[in-house]
């Protein structure tokens, strides 16, 4: 049976992500910034139709990734990352049967996206000091981890992130 990978959402770019991990050989990057340029456009000014090709190399490139056995995950960098972007990766990919699970990447101390942890079961935390493997990392599993796996929250889950779990229960209502 095929390995099944994480994809790993960030709006780092890759010199960021070098300095920060181990091992990144074996994990493929794709750039949504690199995919732009390469069209010779500016993300700001995108039309709809350079905005679907954008859409489908990314899904080309996912699905020739998880075709090799070289990876053990995806690196998605997208630093225009937004809802929108979000829902179209867990419609695309979520349940795709080789992917393990979908991360974001954040930092911990002054966390980038905490209005996006929401979305997201599990948040893996950039190393504050030294570079590391990214399985190695601090993560946090989300209120949504505990709802989806049908699990109580941890009391101190629920008093560190009230807002956050207001946020969850609204979106899987919804």
């Amino acid at each position: 049976m095929a390995r099944k990978m994480n994809f790993y959402i960030t709006t780092k770019n890759s010199d960021f992500l070098k300095k920060n991990f181990l091992n990144l050989r074996f994990f493929a990057l794709i750039s949504v910034p690199d995919i732009v340029s390469s069209l010779g456009e500016e993300y700001e000014s995108l039309s709809d139709y350079n905005k679907f090709i954008i859409n489908k190399t990314i899904i080309q490139q996912v699905e020739n990734v998880l075709k090799r056995k070289r990876f053990y995950s995806i690196i998605y960098s997208n630093p225009w990352i937004d809802y929108d972007s979000i829902k179209n990766i867990h419609e695309q990919f979520g349940e795709n049967p080789l992917i393990k699970d979908i991360v974001l990447l954040d930092k911990k101390d002054e966390p980038m996206h905490e209005n996006l942890w929401q979305y997201f079961k599990e948040v893996t935390f950039f190393p504050a000091a030294k570079k590391k493997r990214i399985v190695e990392c601090e993560n946090f599993k989300t209120p949504m981890f505990y709802w989806l796996n049908d699990m109580d929250l941890p009391n101190d889950l629920k008093e560190r992130y009230p807002d956050l779990i207001d946020q969850v229960k609204s979106s899987l209502e919804g």
